[in-house]
């Protein structure tokens, strides 16, 4: 008897998921055919495209910076570890850590950070700065701004080289926004796997992401204006616009985090009952960032982007804060 009531829950379980999959589908199309429509009212009004010239930095140019971003990363590192050799995060052995809940065994390190040392200050100050500031801004200079730039830019050549037919802006934003996706696929651990339940070694890579990102991004920006005479266009900025970029970032969050968060329950009701240890943030990130590649293809500014990023892991750190709190109750 009881096989057959979980047989009958996890059939309403998927057939929910599958309901909400398929309206989150059809707001992605709908937001898409828009996007692309130039005579739809709410896109000429409030997303009108604005071109640009060509960026000025080359294929090598980007090989130099990544390679750049992974030095910076490892010299993070090497900072973070001396620190951690003159005991200054010592401090963090003091904090009060509390248990892990079950859900969060196959969650991002940010959340089981933020689960294991949510009654730290120093903790929810980190994780605000990290994940809703910093980390936002330098995957959308690298996402967007480097990659894509340079994607429109070469956009005709590779589509002939690989001869696919396709609109404006599809190759330039389709190929980062899968890079970036993938860069997120993480193992969902299987059976008896036991997450990091030190505070210390989950605080430690935050760090050195933020440190790493820091120096990145600044000597990038040098490199760039020293030796490509990037300006402040080529970086995606307009100081005039920068009141108007806020609004349109604001307003691009309202229209596309719900439809995110509707792929992301959909996902997790018909993947749960087959594949409970299955990790579906890549998908749902693929279809996030493609929303950010059409906002930065439109506008060709960058804060926008930043903007709607910032929010989107804003509003999963509240919601997951929320969620521990009540859970506590």
């Amino acid at each position: 008897m009881n096989s057959v009531v979980d047989n009958i829950a996890m059939g309403a379980q998927c057939l929910f998921g599958l309901g909400v999959l398929i309206g989150a589908f059809y707001i992605f199309r709908a937001y898409i055919r828009a996007v692309f429509n130039p005579a739809h009212p709410l896109v000429k009004h409030l997303l009108p495209f604005e071109p640009r010239k060509p960026v000025p930095w080359g294929g090598l140019d980007l090989v130099l910076l990544v390679i750049l971003q992974l030095l910076c990363m490892v010299l993070a590192g090497i900072i973070v570890y001396i620190l951690s050799v003159c005991s200054v995060f010592d401090f963090l052995l003091n904090i009060n850590t509390l248990p892990l809940p079950a859900e969060f065994k196959n969650e991002h390190m940010v959340a089981q950070m933020l689960a294991l040392g949510r009654e730290s200050p120093f903790v929810l100050w980190l994780l605000f700065l990290a994940a809703v500031v910093l980390i936002p801004a330098a995957e959308e200079f690298y996402f967007r701004l480097l990659f894509q730039g340079y994607g429109e830019k070469r956009e005709k050549w590779l589509a002939r080289k690989l001869n696919i037919p396709c609109s404006r802006g599809v190759l330039a934003i389709l190929v980062p926004a899968v890079i970036f996706a993938s860069l997120h696929i993480r193992s969902g651990g299987g059976e008896g796997a036991s997450p990091p339940r030190d505070l210390q070694m989950l605080v430690i890579p935050v760090l050195i992401m933020s440190i790493g990102y820091l120096l990145s991004v600044s000597l990038s920006v040098l490199y760039l204006a020293v030796f490509r005479k990037a300006g402040w266009a080529d970086f995606g900025i307009r100081p005039a616009a920068i009141p108007k970029d806020m609004l349109v970032g604001t307003a691009a969050a309202v229209f596309l985090i719900p439809p995110i968060y509707l792929l992301q329950i959909g996902l997790k009701n018909v993947l749960k009952p087959f594949a409970p240890d299955f990790v579906y943030d890549p998908i749902t990130l693929v279809f996030f960032a493609i929303g950010l590649g059409i906002l930065y293809f439109r506008t060709h500014r960058i804060l926008p982007c930043i903007i709607v990023h910032g929010i989107m892991n804003g509003t999963s750190f509240l919601l997951l804060y929320l969620f521990l709190l009540l859970a506590e109750l």
